[in-house]
């Protein structure tokens, strides 16, 4: 069965030719050109992966990042001319799986949708394997089962990339894990050179789950190589 994809780009031309190209790949496209159609082709299709621009008339690309990560864990690549890094750290910080900046060459966009997509799997197979449900470190209680993470009982929302990097690092505590096997592990072989994404994301789990986030007690650098976690 063919992968699902929703693109969201209010550019008519654009739009078509991405679904050309896409479906000449071996994906099922549907288009959307504004939030509105977006959300509700989102929310009826039930999507493999969304590809969104940020530009679009009424309501923006970072809304509807906020909007469907709110209540799904599909994966979302922004697709924009705007590649900025505060835009990149933006989007990754609302919950974006990845961040490509146009012009893209075909070969790379349909590598890294196949990327978050064997992530996404990779996740729904992890959920299916026995292991330990819930983990305790002190006040931190992270239960795999449900997704949860709570913090003196207090629920931690975090996005899709962010649980996965976490029990990437909990469920190898104790050891040493370099910058190539996270990202590796959490976004796949075609990000191996990508540890700016791996550091963003780090800091946004020591924000979450850290004390003082400047005086980590959790997650710990091993500088020059990698993190370790307890």
């Amino acid at each position: 069965m063919k992968p699902t994809l929703l693109v969201i780009e209010d550019d008519p031309v654009y739009s078509k030719l991405l679904e050309q190209l896409l479906t000449h790949n071996g994906f099922q496209v549907h288009l959307a050109h504004h939030a509105t159609a977006g959300l509700q082709f989102a929310y009826s299709l039930k999507p493999d992966a969304v590809i969104l621009d940020i530009m679009l008339p009424g309501v923006d690309g970072w809304q509807i990042c906020s909007r469907l990560r709110d209540v799904s864990d599909v994966p979302i690549i922004m697709l924009t001319a705007f590649g900025s890094k505060d835009n990149v750290i933006k989007g990754l910080n609302l919950g974006a799986d990845d961040f490509i900046i146009k012009p893209v060459m075909t070969n790379e966009l349909v590598a890294r949708i196949r990327a978050v997509l064997r992530r996404a799997a990779k996740l729904k197979i992890n959920d299916d394997k026995p292991r330990d449900q819930v983990v305790l470190f002190d006040n931190l209680m992270i239960d795999f089962s449900r997704h949860r993470v709570t913090i003196d009982g207090k629920r931690i929302n975090l996005s899709p990339i962010e649980f996965r990097l976490l029990s990437a690092l909990v469920h190898h505590r104790g050891r040493i894990l370099s910058h190539e096997f996270l990202l590796r592990e959490v976004w796949g072989s075609e990000y191996m050179g990508e540890v700016e994404y791996l550091r963003q994301y780090i800091s946004y789990l020591r924000y979450k789950l850290e004390k003082d986030p400047a005086k980590p007690n959790l997650i710990h650098n091993e500088w020059g190589y990698g993190y370790r976690f307890g």
